[in-house]
Protein backbone atom coordinates (compact mmCIF):
# COMPACT_ATOMS: atom_id res chain seq x y z
CA UNK A 1 0.00 0.00 0.00
CA UNK A 2 1.33 3.43 -0.95
CA UNK A 3 1.43 6.16 1.66
CA UNK A 4 -0.85 8.86 0.34
CA UNK A 5 -0.94 12.56 0.77
CA UNK A 6 -3.75 14.30 2.58
CA UNK A 7 -4.56 17.96 2.50
CA UNK A 8 -6.32 19.97 5.13
CA UNK A 9 -8.79 22.47 3.73
CA UNK A 10 -7.09 25.21 5.75
CA UNK A 11 -3.61 24.67 4.28
CA UNK A 12 -4.07 27.21 1.47
CA UNK A 13 -5.31 24.82 -1.19
CA UNK A 14 -8.76 24.83 -2.71
CA UNK A 15 -10.42 21.86 -4.33
CA UNK A 16 -9.88 23.47 -7.75
CA UNK A 17 -6.11 23.03 -7.17
CA UNK A 18 -6.42 19.24 -7.53
CA UNK A 19 -6.16 17.43 -10.86
CA UNK A 20 -7.21 13.96 -9.68
CA UNK A 21 -10.68 13.03 -8.42
CA UNK A 22 -11.11 13.96 -4.76
CA UNK A 23 -12.49 11.98 -1.85
CA UNK A 24 -13.05 13.97 1.33
CA UNK A 25 -13.11 12.51 4.82
CA UNK A 26 -14.35 13.71 8.18
CA UNK A 27 -14.74 12.56 11.77
CA UNK A 28 -17.84 13.78 13.59
CA UNK A 29 -16.40 13.51 17.14
CA UNK A 30 -16.15 17.28 17.67
CA UNK A 31 -19.21 18.25 15.63
CA UNK A 32 -22.89 18.74 16.12
CA UNK A 33 -25.10 17.57 13.28
CA UNK A 34 -25.47 21.23 12.26
CA UNK A 35 -21.73 21.94 12.18
CA UNK A 36 -21.07 18.71 10.27
CA UNK A 37 -23.74 19.66 7.73
CA UNK A 38 -22.13 23.09 7.27
CA UNK A 39 -18.81 21.39 6.44
CA UNK A 40 -20.50 19.04 3.97
CA UNK A 41 -22.46 21.86 2.32
CA UNK A 42 -19.44 24.21 2.21
CA UNK A 43 -17.56 21.49 0.30
CA UNK A 44 -20.52 20.62 -1.95
CA UNK A 45 -20.59 16.96 -0.88
CA UNK A 46 -22.99 14.81 -2.93
CA UNK A 47 -22.63 11.51 -1.05
CA UNK A 48 -21.74 10.84 2.58
CA UNK A 49 -20.39 7.32 3.16
CA UNK A 50 -20.75 6.26 6.79
CA UNK A 51 -17.89 3.89 7.66
CA UNK A 52 -18.96 2.99 11.19
CA UNK A 53 -19.19 -0.75 11.79
CA UNK A 54 -21.76 0.01 14.47
CA UNK A 55 -23.63 3.14 13.33
CA UNK A 56 -24.87 4.17 16.74
CA UNK A 57 -23.65 7.03 18.86
CA UNK A 58 -24.00 8.58 22.28
CA UNK A 59 -23.65 11.94 20.57
CA UNK A 60 -27.12 13.33 19.94
CA UNK A 61 -28.29 13.00 16.35
CA UNK A 62 -25.56 10.65 15.10
CA UNK A 63 -27.29 7.26 15.42
CA UNK A 64 -28.12 5.85 12.00
CA UNK A 65 -31.90 6.33 11.89
CA UNK A 66 -31.97 10.01 12.84
CA UNK A 67 -28.63 10.80 11.21
CA UNK A 68 -29.39 9.25 7.81
CA UNK A 69 -32.77 11.04 7.70
CA UNK A 70 -31.06 14.34 8.59
CA UNK A 71 -28.43 13.93 5.86
CA UNK A 72 -31.00 13.03 3.18
CA UNK A 73 -33.35 15.85 4.24
CA UNK A 74 -30.47 18.25 3.54
CA UNK A 75 -30.02 17.03 -0.03
CA UNK A 76 -27.03 14.73 0.44
CA UNK A 77 -27.14 11.04 -0.42
CA UNK A 78 -26.37 8.79 2.56
CA UNK A 79 -24.71 5.37 2.27
CA UNK A 80 -23.95 3.17 5.26
CA UNK A 81 -21.01 0.94 4.33
CA UNK A 82 -19.88 -0.21 7.77
CA UNK A 83 -20.31 -3.86 6.81
CA UNK A 84 -17.85 -3.52 3.91
CA UNK A 85 -15.68 -0.56 5.01
CA UNK A 86 -15.90 -0.64 8.79
CA UNK A 87 -12.93 -0.91 11.09
CA UNK A 88 -14.12 -3.97 13.02
CA UNK A 89 -13.46 -7.38 11.51
CA UNK A 90 -13.38 -6.31 7.85
CA UNK A 91 -10.51 -7.56 5.70
CA UNK A 92 -8.30 -5.37 3.55
CA UNK A 93 -9.43 -7.45 0.56
CA UNK A 94 -13.04 -6.47 1.26
CA UNK A 95 -12.01 -2.82 1.63
CA UNK A 96 -10.18 -2.94 -1.71
CA UNK A 97 -13.13 -4.58 -3.49
CA UNK A 98 -15.61 -2.04 -2.07
CA UNK A 99 -13.39 1.00 -2.69
CA UNK A 100 -13.03 0.34 -6.43
CA UNK A 101 -16.60 1.42 -7.39
CA UNK A 102 -16.38 4.27 -4.86
CA UNK A 103 -13.24 5.55 -6.62
CA UNK A 104 -15.04 5.41 -9.96
CA UNK A 105 -17.97 7.32 -8.49
CA UNK A 106 -15.58 10.02 -7.25
CA UNK A 107 -14.89 10.96 -10.88
CA UNK A 108 -18.37 12.48 -11.13
CA UNK A 109 -19.59 12.96 -7.54
CA UNK A 110 -18.16 14.64 -4.46
CA UNK A 111 -17.83 11.90 -1.85
CA UNK A 112 -17.00 12.18 1.83
CA UNK A 113 -16.06 9.23 4.04
CA UNK A 114 -17.19 9.65 7.65
CA UNK A 115 -16.35 7.91 10.90
CA UNK A 116 -16.38 9.05 14.52
CA UNK A 117 -12.75 9.87 15.30
CA UNK A 118 -11.89 13.50 14.62
CA UNK A 119 -8.26 12.68 13.73
CA UNK A 120 -7.72 10.60 10.61
CA UNK A 121 -4.53 9.33 12.24
CA UNK A 122 -6.58 7.56 14.92
CA UNK A 123 -9.11 6.03 12.52
CA UNK A 124 -9.21 3.27 9.93
CA UNK A 125 -10.34 5.82 7.33
CA UNK A 126 -6.65 6.72 6.98
CA UNK A 127 -6.00 3.22 5.63
CA UNK A 128 -9.03 3.48 3.35
CA UNK A 129 -7.84 6.82 2.02
CA UNK A 130 -4.34 5.40 1.44
CA UNK A 131 -5.88 2.63 -0.69
CA UNK A 132 -7.88 5.20 -2.68
CA UNK A 133 -4.80 7.36 -3.20
CA UNK A 134 -2.30 4.58 -3.89
CA UNK A 135 -4.43 2.22 -5.95
CA UNK A 136 -6.90 4.59 -7.62
CA UNK A 137 -5.11 7.93 -8.01
CA UNK A 138 -7.58 9.74 -5.77
CA UNK A 139 -6.62 12.91 -3.93
CA UNK A 140 -7.52 12.87 -0.21
CA UNK A 141 -8.84 15.92 1.62
CA UNK A 142 -9.42 16.09 5.37
CA UNK A 143 -12.31 18.27 6.45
Amino acid sequence: MVQGSFFEMNDGKTVTDFKAPIVFNIGYQRHTTASLMRKLKDNKIDILVDLRSKPYSRIKGFSIRDFSAFIVSNGIEYKWRGKELGGLGVSVATWEKTLKPLANCAKTKRICLMCMESSINQCHRKQLMEILIGDHGIQGVNL
